[in-house]
């Protein structure tokens, strides 16, 4: 018998090269299986975080919605009493908004809302909340913790800030609310 070794041996070499390779596949889908269900919990986790943002904020301006709004009033509300301050809760409504729509069209309109959503954005503190309860309406919610601030200063303020012109299509576009 010839001591050639398993490199010699076509049988013998065949069958090492195919059991390397079905190691080789078998870790493979070892590796794809374990990874495989942390890879799905985190698309799952992605996905639910992107509905429940898309649930809660309004899809034009990404403001909150009116879902939102209610769900931090009562929150508001939970936190005045507890530090015995006091709140405010500011309506927002654009006059004549309509005829923008009729006019210019709704593209226009939506740009309007999103310039006017990102102006009252600028306007207020971190503290406070602002959001789209739905068409030309906006709810500004003030947190009462900070003496500094009245909700007149900050009407005062969102009006000022208001009455500049919009620049919409080369137009310039003055609205009040």
């Amino acid at each position: 018998m010839a001591n050639g070794g398993v490199f010699t041996n076509g049988n013998a070499l065949a069958l090492l090269l195919a059991g390397t390779a079905l190691s080789a596949l078998f870790g493979a889908l070892v590796f794809v299986l374990g990874t495989g269900r942390a890879r799905a919990r985190r698309v799952v986790a992605e996905q639910t975080g992107e509905l429940r943002h898309q649930a809660l904020h309004d899809a034009l301006t990404g403001l909150p919605n009116r879902t939102l709004i209610l769900d931090r009033i009562e929150q508001l509300l939970a936190r005045s009493r507890r530090r015995g301050t006091l709140d405010a809760v500011l309506y927002v409504d654009l006059d004549d908004f309509k005829d923008v729509n009729d006019t210019l069209g709704h593209a226009a309109g939506d740009r309007l809302l999103v310039a006017v959503a990102a102006r009252l954005q600028s306007t207020l503190r971190d503290a406070d909340t602002i959001g789209r309860m739905g068409g030309d309406e906006f709810v500004v919610l003030i947190d009462g913790a900070s003496l500094e601030v009245a909700p007149e200063l900050v009407a005062e303020r969102l009006l000022d800030v208001m009455r500049q012109p919009f620049e919409l299509d080369g137009t310039s576009m003055p609205i009040t609310v």
